[in-house]
């Protein structure tokens, strides 16, 4: 129930239980980078530098700093996993490391070598298994704890997305198919399912038990079934540049972050807009 906008000056936090929605914190923060990710339990996010200062991990209620971990990381969205304890980050130059959080200080580690250079990455909920995609190679690797060479396999197009089942498998989706892999052997375990028209360039996100995939193109969101690569309601057009997306935990409603600085609901499954929340903000900000 909250957002978080992040500018190339600060960082804020909207509660979005109030009515009218209400500032909970701003703070000074130099991050170009709109990469926000919170933890399972919506208690921590992480702000990475792209000024390659810190990574920052703050209390999402108050945005006190818990964390400044040292090191310049790349774009690829951070991770949390094992209930919190580990962060999975890019490091500018190159490969995935994992900070243990448990540790005092918080302990880097290596987890895909630098030669590495990561466009995607997905990490497994308990933290022992993690996915890459490289911008420009046809080929996926799944890198698992305890073992010294990753499983690898070629694909049709660069994977644009992946994303860990609650099964342990994965999903590599491009914009024309999305294909269903067992983690441990890279095979599939169900033919290919076509998407036609499914974009991630503008934005996109997953419900929680990765059934559904929310994208944003433009001026237009669209809900997808990963299971069978159909169109979920209708494509609906919004008034405004979108610079951000969310589905909730349940994935029956999706909000939209524009330009105009407005924060609006949808009805996943029928399209139907639901309300709508300006934000007082004289900046402009990306949400997570």
């Amino acid at each position: 129930q909250r957002l978080v906008g992040v500018g190339p000056n600060d960082a804020w936090c909207w509660n979005l239980r109030s009515k009218p929605i209400e500032i909970l914190w701003r703070r000074v923060h130099s991050s170009p980078s709109p990469s926000v990710a919170f933890d399972a339990t919506g208690d921590r996010l992480v702000i990475p530098d792209s000024a390659g200062v810190a990574t920052s991990i703050l209390e999402a209620s108050t945005g006190r700093q818990l964390f400044s971990l040292p090191g310049r990381v790349d774009t690829v969205r951070p991770a949390f996993a094992d209930g919190g304890n580990q962060l999975f980050v890019c490091p500018a130059e190159g490969g995935v490391a994992t900070w243990d959080l448990r540790a005092a200080p918080p302990a880097l580690a290596a987890v895909v070598p630098a030669e590495h250079r990561v466009f995607q990455m997905a990490v497994s909920p308990d933290g022992r298994t993690v996915a890459t995609a490289s911008r420009n190679e046809k080929a996926v690797f799944v890198w698992r704890q305890g073992e010294d060479m990753p499983v690898t396999w070629n694909a049709d197009a660069p994977a644009a997305l992946l994303r860990f089942q609650s099964d342990g498998n994965l999903l590599e989706i491009t914009n024309e198919q999305i294909r269903f892999r067992d983690s441990r052997t890279g095979r599939e375990t169900r033919d290919a399912v076509p998407v036609d028209g499914l974009s991630t360039l503008g934005g996109c996100c997953f419900s929680k038990d990765a059934s559904t995939i929310f994208t944003a193109e433009s001026m237009h969101v669209a809900a997808w079934d990963t299971r069978t690569g159909n169109p979920l309601g209708p494509e609906h057009q919004i008034h405004g540049t979108i610079e951000a997306v969310a589905a909730s935990p349940s994935g029956r409603t999706v909000a939209t972050f524009t330009k105009g600085q407005k924060i609006d609901y949808w009805d996943a499954e029928t399209g139907k807009h639901l309300r709508r929340e300006r934000i007082a903000i004289q900046r402009n900000t990306a949400g997570s």
